[in-house]
């Protein structure tokens, strides 16, 4: 008799390898204003900005 558990066929990627940024579950308005928040912070600035 094997103890072995079964392999989870739904296992996630996470980071550059992930093919969906939201989880199930997550609210992607949520994600998206958290995005724009980021975006706005980070921003850089000056005349080397782009």
């Amino acid at each position: 008799m094997s103890t072995k558990k079964p392999k989870s066929k739904g296992a996630f990627k996470h980071g550059a390898y992930a093919q969906e940024v939201i989880l199930p579950g997550e609210d992607r308005r949520d994600y998206v204003l958290m995005l724009a928040e980021l975006y706005e912070e980070w921003a850089p600035e000056g005349l080397t900005a782009g």
